[in-house]
């Protein structure tokens, strides 16, 4: 099969001869498909592969990204068999399916799926990730949720009393299609690329949240007569204590899906309607980020780079909630990784692990705070520190100590600007002189959503969308819109990407925070020194095409131009 393979992409001049028997060596070494091997390696494009193979097969070949699957069609192939052959059914003609396939070799997915059906199958040839795009598209899981509440919904009735009571809401959490509740809610958000989950019990029944590039989209409404149910089902997984539904609780969920590690913290939350639960979505496989992809322009990366490989120096990212901190704090310490180095750290929670680094976990009720976890890893003999997060005049005074002391110290602090860090620090009651003698690096960050490359559309901006940017009315420039369409659920967005604001103190700057002058002042003398602030960091994305002008402004709306 694979000579069979090789010989066509030789005939189509794909390949050269030399290419081909590096290609055979390695399918032969690996097992790997050859259609992987050619495509992952960018030896032969996939469109052109996936072409290649259709014309020489004589079948017909599809952008399956421009076309739309009949409902009907779905319904004769299963979604892990679809997963499974790497297939889409596409519509139905009297007793014929038509099926994109990415591998139109695999005589035995097509037989099987005829002989299924009793129908015949007509292959159509189409690329493996636009297949894939389309079974994550079609294949919802929120209908097999739908699906899962009707089946229940018909099993058993809940009446207001056993809703109340804990032996039956145990004997309920354990039916099977409450568990398939509870998991396709779980995939979908998987799916869906979300970073948490929030469930929520409203009038009209339980209300079903995935956050998703940092805003909360609506899924699903669930009966309310399935609030208990569902609740004791997630406290069953993670551990928590189910008959207890007065005082918040904490756990964690660890499950594998589709290949991926995934780990989720579950907080729950008496509400006035009942507990809200939310599942914040780690991907244990989704940290190897590198500094240059976090949305750094290159002049600012090369400052970053030069800072975070000094010998000694407080490092600090600062941000509100949710504004990539700790993924920044990660993606500084695998660049500096190595096997020379000895780096600790102590976290809450560790959210990511990384190869060659120490890593803790504070635990309170064991009496291991920050502070007292700081003090402990100096007798590690530490090179670099990593702290979670500065909470408190303790935690900060062990920092700057260790920072002093020929240390190089990584954490995070909650300001809304760079230039606030020394105020945040100097309130805290850390001395002036120490903030301004040990902080190399202050960067504060927001999240921007990206716009889709599939959809987005250029246009000039007027000037009242110049005007916040500060730019003038007359300046030509062009912006970008967000659209919307299926690659990106027709949000208009995929992803998201940071804007920075980072203040490397200079003697100017260290001489206002030793005389504990306004940070207004502090900010002002940075900015002629260089810094360059978030808006105007959000302003290059938007000129770059990669955001748009609302965008920036949301996230920065507490910031001046």
């Amino acid at each position: 099969m694979a000579d069979d393979i090789i010989s066509l992409l030789l005939k189509e001049g794909l390949l050269t001869k030399v290419e081909s028997e590096q290609v055979l060596l390695e399918q032969r070494k690996s097992g790997k498909p050859v259609a992987e091997i050619v495509t992952s390696t960018g030896l032969v494009e996939e469109k052109d592969f996936s072409r290649c193979l259709a014309r020489q097969l004589k079948i017909p070949y599809i952008e399956l990204d421009h076309f739309v699957v009949e409902r009907d069609a779905l319904e004769l192939v299963t979604e892990e068999m679809a997963r499974r052959y790497r297939v889409m059914p596409l519509y139905t003609l009297g007793r014929t399916l038509a099926l994109a396939i990415a591998d139109p070799f695999n005589i035995y997915a097509i037989d099987e799926l005829a002989q299924r059906n009793q129908m015949e199958v007509l292959a159509i040839v189409a690329t493996e990730s636009a297949i894939k795009r389309a079974i994550g598209q079609y294949y919802r899981v929120i209908d097999s949720v739908r699906e899962v509440i009707r089946s229940l919904d018909r099993a058993r009735g809940v009446t207001a009393q056993a809703r109340e009571e804990v032996a039956p809401i145990q004997e309920g959490a354990g039916d099977t299609p409450v568990v398939r509740l509870v998991n396709l809610v779980i995939m979908q958000a998987v799916r869906d690329g979300a970073s948490d989950i929030h469930i929520e019990s409203r009038k009209d029944g339980i209300q079903v949240r995935y956050r998703i590039d940092g805003v909360l989209h609506d899924t699903i409404r669930i009966p309310q007569h399935l609030q208990s149910a569902l609740v004791t089902r997630v406290k069953i997984l993670a551990g928590m204590n189910i008959a207890e539904r007065r005082l918040p609780q904490d756990g964690h969920i660890e499950i594998h899906r589709e290949g991926k590690e995934i780990d989720l913290r579950i907080a729950t939350f008496p509400m006035v309607r009942g507990e809200k639960i939310v599942m914040r979505i780690l991907d244990r496989g989704g940290i190897r980020i590198g500094l240059a992809e976090l949305g750094f322009d290159p002049e600012m990366l090369a400052l970053f780079e030069k800072v975070v490989n000094r010998p000694y120096g407080m490092i600090l990212t600062t941000g509100p909630t949710g504004c990539g901190k700790t993924t920044t704090l990660y993606a500084v310490l695998d660049s500096i990784n190595s096997i020379e180095k000895n780096i600790v750290t102590i976290e809450d929670p560790v959210e990511y692990g990384i190869e060659m680094i120490n890593q803790s976990q504070v635990n309170p009720k064991a009496g291991l705070t920050f502070a007292t976890g700081l003090r402990a890893l100096f007798r590690l003999d530490p090179d670099i520190i990593m702290i979670g997060e500065i909470r408190d005049f303790e935690s900060a005074q062990i920092g700057i100590q260790a920072a002093l002391t020929g240390h190089l110290v990584f954490s995070s602090l909650h300001t809304n600007d760079a230039p606030s860090t020394t105020t945040r620090l100097i309130d805290m009651g850390i001395e002036p002189y120490l903030v301004a003698s040990t902080l190399s690096c202050a960067v504060s960050q927001r999240l921007v959503r990206l716009l889709c490359p599939n959809c987005k559309e250029p246009y000039e901006p007027s000037p009242f969308e110049k005007e916040p940017l500060g730019l003038g009315p007359q300046e030509q420039v062009s912006f970008c819109s967000a659209r919307g369409c299926k690659h990106c659920n027709q949000t208009g967005f995929k992803g998201r990407q940071g804007i920075f604001e980072m203040m490397v103190p200079e003697e100017e700057v260290r001489s206002l925070i030793v005389a504990k002058s306004p940070t207004s002042l502090v900010r002002e003398q940075a900015v002629k020194s260089g810094m360059v602030t978030l808006r105007h960091a959000g302003l290059k994305k938007i000129l770059e095409g990669k955001t748009t002008v609302a965008e920036v402004l949301r996230v920065t709306e507490d910031q001046g131009r």
